[in-house]
Order: C-alpha cells, then sequence, then structure tokens
C-alpha cells in the first residue's frame, strides 16, 4: 500500500504531488509531514509550490494550500471527494477502517467542502467506480474549475488525458489564471461543467 507523502513530479522540482492515500492512520499527521515537505521545497526554490491530489490525498493537497496559501501557487485533485455526502464512495468503509476516522463528521466535512483562496481544479469522472462524480464537483468560481474526463479511479493518475490537464494547468500565469477552455478538438475529450446540482456549494 502506498503511504501519503510527498513526492517529486516529473515535470518539475518545484511541483510536487501528494499521493493518492491507500493507507491512513493519522491524517494530523500526514497534513503535518505533507506541510513540512513543502515548506522545505519552497524553501529551497524559493517560489510558489504546486501541489496534485489522487483521490484522498487531493483533500490533503487542498488543506496544505488552506494553511500556506502564501506559498502555494494552484491544488490540482483528482477524483477526490471534497464536496457533497462522503457516504458517496465506494471507499468510505475502507477509509474507516484504516484511519479509525469517522467520515460523517459535519464541522469537518464543512471544512473539506471550502476551497482553497488560489487557483484549484478539480479533475473528475463519471466512470470513477469509486467515487461519486458530484462528490468532486465544486460549483465554479472565479478560482475554482471542474473539468470531467473519462476514466476509472484507480487509472486517473497515469490517464492520458488527465496528464494532458496537469501542465496545461501549470502553463497558467498564477497572477492572471483562466479556466480551461474545452474547445476545438477539446470537446471531444473533455468537460467543464458547473457543479451537478445535487452537490453542496
Amino acid at each position: 500500500m502506498q503511504r501519503n507523502a510527498v513526492q517529486p513530479s516529473a515535470q518539475s522540482k518545484r511541483h510536487r504531488h501528494i499521493a493518492s492515500t491507500q493507507s491512513v492512520a493519522d491524517a494530523s499527521g500526514v497534513l503535518r509531514v505533507g506541510s513540512d515537505e513543502d515548506a522545505a521545497i519552497h524553501q529551497r526554490h524559493q517560489r510558489p509550490v504546486s501541489l496534485i491530489g489522487w483521490s484522498l490525498g487531493g483533500i490533503y493537497a487542498r488543506e496544505i494550500a488552506k494553511e500556506v496559501p502564501e506559498r502555494t501557487r494552484c491544488v490540482i485533485t483528482l477524483g477526490t471527494p471534497f464536496t457533497g455526502n462522503p457516504q458517496a464512495t465506494h471507499a468510505c468503509r475502507f477509509y474507516r477502517m484504516v484511519s479509525g476516522q469517522q467520515t460523517h463528521d459535519e464541522s469537518l466535512s464543512r471544512q473539506i467542502r471550502e476551497a482553497p483562496p488560489l487557483p484549484t481544479t478539480s479533475i473528475y469522472s463519471h466512470t470513477d467506480g469509486i467515487v461519486a462524480s458530484q462528490s468532486s464537483v465544486k460549483l465554479p468560481s472565479p478560482l475554482t474549475e471542474n473539468i470531467e474526463i473519462h476514466a476509472s479511479h484507480v487509472g486517473m493518475g497515469f490517464n492520458p488525458l488527465a496528464l494532458y490537464i496537469i501542465p496545461d494547468r501549470w502553463a497558467q500565469n498564477s497572477e492572471s489564471w483562466k479556466h480551461f477552455e474545452a474547445a476545438g478538438a477539446r470537446r471531444w475529450f473533455f468537460r467543464t461543467r458547473a457543479a451537478h446540482a445535487e452537490a453542496i456549494a
């Protein structure tokens, strides 16, 4: 099983990947380690860090960004259930088993739903198979967006469509960030849309 960690990205040393969480012993410990790694990378390169999180790892990426927005450039999540009913995922029972934590804590759910105050992209899929798509969709705002692709949950981290989106988002100027445009040929592969009516704003 993979541990939650901050690992180097293939694109650049200043980008870091909060790994997919398949084993969670202590959420606060994961956030502490991730935040420490983020601080070390920021200190080394003297520039904001881009965070990527796959599955539950995306929640940690979002929370780290909220804690230290001044040293975070953007957040990209893949198949991350950050909004809606936490029970709307087949991983719910497994998460409770390995973490010892409950998933129906309303105050925690409200905290998780809140987006970081910086460019945030959610990549999700109706064919995820683990996480209900509406749990990965937030009402769009000037700094948040949702991009739908065709992918499985397990395969999302190396799905060609997801790997196309990530460098496209990294190429954005953080001071003049723009939403991903599914125009031209892109419209055959990607879909950008407002949140589902059942998603919680």
